[in-house]
């Protein structure tokens, strides 16, 4: 009775061990699994920051081909501008102070970094500084248009439409300085 009893637990003992290997080994196996899963996932991983760095150098290499078309096109617009030099004389001593400003910027190209940032679609420019900015392109381009196209018809809404924005940024004074707030 005692050898059978003894058995009976040596049987349940050697059932308990069974077990305890086989559970041993399924958590070995999804140990196992969730490192190749883990593995894949950081396989994945690194392809995509490689795919975002890919796309943030043909996003980069577009801005700044964007840029260099903006400067042309500034450039051509500024000369332009300067040809009509005596108009700007006039309309820069009803804005003096402000223009003395524009200038100062113009100089240091203060306003291609802002333009550049606000053409990134960054909105930390102050109001002043994108008021400047404005007025530096519209006016140019307002006498370039004036001047050879003034008897063309459909020019007009052109001509009307730069003259307006030239009024409205002259007479814009803004209400608030943040620079944190979006459009």
């Amino acid at each position: 009775m005692l050898l059978d009893a003894r058995q009976n637990e040596l049987v349940k003992t050697e059932n308990a061990i069974f077990q305890a290997k086989q559970q041993e080994a399924a958590v070995h196996a999804s140990v196992d699994q969730l490192h190749q899963e883990q593995s894949g996932l950081q396989a994945t991983i690194q392809e995509l920051k490689k795919h975002i760095a890919d796309d943030l150098e043909i996003i980069d290499a577009g801005a700044k081909e964007a840029m260099e078309r903006i400067n042309q096109g500034l450039t051509v617009a500024m000369q332009g501008g300067l040809e009509q030099v005596d108009l700007l004389k006039t309309r820069a001593l009803e804005l003096g102070k402000e223009m003395g400003g524009i200038e100062t910027a113009i100089a240091s190209n203060e306003w291609i970094r802002t333009m550049h940032a606000l053409v990134g679609g960054e909105y930390g420019a102050s109001p002043g500084q994108v008021r400047a900015v404005a007025l530096a392109v519209l006016r140019p381009t307002l006498l370039w248009i004036e001047s050879r196209y003034q008897d063309d018809v459909s020019a007009a809404l052109p001509r009307a439409s730069l003259a307006n924005a030239v009024i409205g940024m002259e007479q814009w004074i803004p209400k608030s300085t943040s620079t944190t707030g979006r459009p």
